[in-house]
């Protein structure tokens, strides 16, 4: 495409009367060159999106578009008072009936109102008539702010100029190094996760001029040149898109620095943090429950809570408000580990009366043994699982303690201190590197 600009040794003037006299009628003729037939405000378009005119494909006889930006004044023409507009230099643009015409007025002032005038040049150098379409000013200014509070914050716009709220689907929005937008699709739960800067202006009217009329005599302009002093329309139809203004969306902190006790299956809260359940792998997930938060700072026991699932995940993070969003989250996998079997010598489930000597446990995970035998005092432990189990030694008279000294046996170990009358438990060890919360204690049996 060529660009060409002429200098105001080119000036066209246009007179916009005030007058009824000067009114446009709507019997002007749009084109005066022999060939130029097809030039018109039906060929012409605005793109809001792109912020261009576009002119059609398919114009016979057209081979340059002039485009001009009118300074408007008021002035007296022939003793009457009237604004005069006045395009200074012309932007020529090479014109293909093979495809469209694209004319950039992103650089147009959209505080104030704007009146374009455009004609076309045939082959043979003769010019259509010019005609002018205006674009109302677009004085909205806008105000925005970002509210954290909801799973996905909200962008609220102000327009300050009359302090209402501004819908959404009013609005184009971009970010850096993207293209304008409609609004309604910002995704603020993913920009959230990295932090951005929102860009917010209200929409430009597209439109096509073809059902467009012309405007009130206040807006007719006049032609003046040796040729015609006929009054030509001025189509007024739309805004350009409004100023911008900006927001920036904060990214989400660090995850809460929570503890999880894989032996007591307990978690320690940080106070305004919240928590919730989740089945299935982190890749894989499946059904959650609600974010709950149990207030300043708290330790939630998991094990032996009807309310967690036996496997999944535990999500936690930091609490959104209204001025920041929720933090990034801090993720445990856990697995309740069910009890091991007890059984006696005889292949019988054991009671706490059944002799330890010769006993073994069926770990919950297979069928892999765990064989207990007792002499001089010491518990032979050959666990051949493979997982870590503890092993507790209750002498007559005592109680267990769930969270008393245990000892940990993977392999083969023994264990002092029995005496006649001691009961033996044991349960599945907590593991965090595998996410296994603690069984709780069986007994297996009594040192006879």
């Amino acid at each position: 495409m060529r660009e060409a600009t002429i200098r105001k040794g080119a000036v066209i003037t246009i007179i916009i009367a005030i007058l009824a006299s000067f009114a446009y009628t709507g019997n002007e003729r749009y084109v005066t060159g022999a060939d130029v037939t097809t030039f018109s405000k039906e060929a012409v378009s605005y793109s809001g999106s792109s912020q261009a005119l576009v002119v059609s494909k398919g114009l016979t006889g057209v081979n340059e578009i002039y485009m001009g930006v009118a300074n408007v004044k008021t002035t007296k023409v022939n003793g009457v008072s009237a604004k005069v507009a006045k395009a200074a230099s012309w932007n020529i643009y090479d014109y293909s009936s093979a495809k469209e015409l694209s004319i950039d007025l992103s650089t147009l002032n959209n505080g104030k109102d704007n009146i374009v005038l455009l004609k076309a040049l045939d082959k043979n150098g003769s010019y259509s008539d010019t005609f002018a379409v205006k674009f109302n000013a677009n004085i909205d200014k806008l105000s925005a702010n970002v509210d954290y509070s909801s799973e996905a914050p909200s962008i609220n716009v102000i327009n300050k100029s009359t302090q209402a709220a501004v819908s959404v689907d009013k609005l184009d929005y971009r970010l850096y190094g993207t293209g304008w937008s409609d609004a309604s699709s910002i995704d603020t739960k993913s920009l959230v996760r990295r932090g951005a800067t929102v860009f917010l202006r209200v929409k430009p009217e597209s439109y096509s001029l073809a059902g467009a009329t012309a405007s009130t005599a206040a807006e007719d302009v006049m032609y003046e040149s040796k040729e015609s002093a006929s009054p030509l329309p001025v189509y007024v139809a739309g805004m350009l898109a409004g100023k911008e203004t900006k927001v920036n969306v904060k990214a989400e902190g660090a995850a809460p620095a929570a503890v999880f006790n894989y032996v007591a299956g307990k978690v320690k809260l940080p106070a305004g943090t919240e928590y919730r359940f989740v089945t299935g792998t982190p890749t894989n997930p499946g059904s959650a429950t609600a974010w709950t938060t149990d207030g300043v700072g708290t330790e939630y026991t998991i094990k032996g809570n009807a309310a967690v699932p036996s496997s999944g995940y535990m999500e936690i993070r930091k609490v959104a408000t209204k001025l920041a969003p929720a933090s990034r989250i801090k993720v445990f996998n856990y697995y309740v580990v069910p009890s091991p079997n007890a059984y006696a010598a005889s292949g019988s489930k054991a009671t706490e009366s059944t002799d330890i000597n010769g006993s073994y446990i069926v770990g919950p995970y297979d069928n892999k043994k765990i064989n207990i035998s007792y002499s001089n005092k010491l518990l032979t432990i050959v666990n051949e699982t493979g997982l870590s189990y503890d092993f507790q030694v209750v002498k007559p008279g005592a109680t267990l303690d769930s969270q008393g000294r245990s000892t940990k046996v993977k392999g083969t170990a023994k264990i002092g201190g029995a005496v006649s009358g001691s009961k033996i438990y044991i349960r599945s060890s907590g593991d965090s590197q595998y996410g296994l919360i603690a069984s709780d204690y069986t007994c297996v049996g009594t040192v006879k």
